[in-house]
């Protein structure tokens, strides 16, 4: 069984149906309408490198999956984008104080799901609070930016990084902790999930100007006077 198809059956398996229905049918209108898995196929492939068995992985994965899920829920209402990954976003479809609940329980969800890895749960915990934390400061200082007439490269850097790249940067991390990882691997696999952050962050934002359609809007960061560093 391929990694994708693994992570797919453990996101349906974690996000059963529950009531009230429609706070569910919310939770699962993003993670069961596909999409690439980059950070839990990162952690697994974390977690093989330094030697350790992929599967157990896969929680702490999911769990990365449905924190990035609750980030996307809560940034398309911030931006007002009405459709991700081809379908109506969230809270389009279900409706805005139903769209806030379902990001709300999906970052719930997510600890529940990363409590169930055996190895070293309380420092992952940790490290997935603080990532959490880094982010939402990484999405004020994105919105900060769209009042700001300029933006200084290093503070655009800085600010990808807390939204995206963190992301990156603790499932390599995460997924070699698992894996049993000596200090020097799990620091350059920390390493490398932060900077393909970066760069995956760059690249996405290039391909919302010259790219095709993506899930969502080509375009719809400069409508929305976004301090891309295209822009800057």
């Amino acid at each position: 069984m391929d990694r994708l198809k693994e992570i797919n059956e453990a996101i349906e398996a974690y996000l059963q149906n529950g009531e009230p229905r429609k706070l569910y049918q919310a939770m699962q209108h993003l993670p069961l309408a596909g999409g690439k898995r980059l950070r839990p196929i990162l952690a697994i492939i974390s977690c093989e490198a330094v030697g350790g068995n992929g599967k157990k992985a896969i929680p702490f994965g999911v769990a990365l999956e449905l924190i990035h899920t609750f980030t996307l829920v809560h940034d398309d209402i911030m931006d007002r984008d009405e459709e991700r990954r081809g379908i109506p976003s969230v809270h389009k479809k279900f409706g805005e104080a139903t769209a806030i609940l379902a990001g709300d329980a999906l970052f719930a969800k997510a600890f529940e799901v990363v409590s169930e890895v055996k190895e070293n749960v309380g420092i992952l915990v940790k490290n997935i609070a603080t990532m959490a934390r880094e982010i939402c400061e990484g999405q004020q200082m994105d919105m900060s930016f769209e009042e700001m007439e300029e933006v200084s490269e290093e503070s655009f850097l800085k600010m990808i990084e807390k939204k995206t790249a963190k992301m990156f940067e603790h499932a390599a991390y995460g997924g070699a902790i698992i894996g049993g990882g000596s200090d020097e691997e799990t620091l350059a696999l920390r390493s490398y999930g932060r900077n393909l952050g970066m760069a995956f962050q760059i690249g996405d934002d290039c391909l919302d100007v010259i790219g095709k359609k993506i899930g969502k809007p080509v375009g719809s960061d400069i409508r929305e006077g976004k301090k891309t560093l295209m822009f800057i």
